[in-house]
């Protein structure tokens, strides 16, 4: 599929990070270093470390979390968080204040006719927001909040052309009457769902310029709920 989101990641509890172990783990650090064409030497003097100490990583599925920052940014270029198991999501705490970093990825959806996404979905980087703030406006599912891009106009003035958007991905059916990310006929959209009497679906742009699309009951399968949308954020130029 052109639109690519792993799922497969584990969620973090407060500051208690949790990632893959074992066997799974070892294949993963492996799997890296063949990517990164690195030898374990090297990955051994980035870390600071002996080179048994890599080679029994691989062997154990085994490594210290003192270590787990620097090995996602040193396979940054290569594999995402989640190669090794790692939760989409971050409890950060500072001081006396806590906040959450969620991933954005390099996916565009169209506030307009539908963007395809033909290249491989990763994390490009993170957006970091207060912990209350998160708990507030995005729900009890922050672990699968994935931050994507919005593109065009038709959403305006709900959603503008270079919003950020938060999407709960636990969502993946008609939840009810709101804003979704959607696959449909020509892409990756972010569009407003309403249900009709029918049992089909209205396909609606906030800016009155686009028409509204209807998909009967019948013809629901055509259409492939990716997340529902629970916020967006704007950055004004001056």
């Amino acid at each position: 599929m052109p639109f690519i989101i792993d799922y497969q990641c584990l969620c973090a509890i407060n500051s208690e990070i949790k990632m893959f172990s074992g066997e799974q783990l070892g294949q993963a650090i492996s799997e890296a270093i063949k990517r990164k064409n690195v030898s374990q030497k090297e990955v051994a003097d980035h870390f600071g470390v002996k080179q048994p100490s890599v080679s029994g990583w691989i062997k154990n599925g085994r490594i210290d979390k003192k270590h787990l920052d620097k090995l996602i940014d040193y396979f940054s270029d290569v594999v995402t968080p989640s190669h090794f198991g790692i939760e989409t999501f971050r409890v950060l705490k500072s001081n006396e204040q806590s906040s959450i970093r969620f991933p954005r990825l390099n996916a565009e959806a169209t506030c307009g006719a539908g963007t395809i996404n033909d290249h491989y979905i990763e994390v490009v980087d993170y957006v970091t927001v207060a912990a209350a703030w998160a708990r507030e406006k995005l729900g009890g599912n922050l672990n699968k909040i994935q931050v994507i891009t919005a593109r065009g106009d038709s959403m305006e003035p709900t959603i503008e052309n270079g919003d950020v958007m938060f999407v709960d991905t636990a969502v993946e059916a008609f939840d009810g009457d709101g804003l979704y990310l959607l696959w449909y006929i020509d892409g990756l959209k972010a569009k407003r769902l309403q249900s009709t009497v029918g049992g089909g679906l209205m396909i609606i742009s906030d800016n009155s310029s686009y028409r509204t699309e209807t998909v009967r009951g019948e013809d629901l399968n055509a259409v492939r709920i990716i997340g529902r949308i629970r916020g967006a954020w704007r950055l004004s130029q001056f």
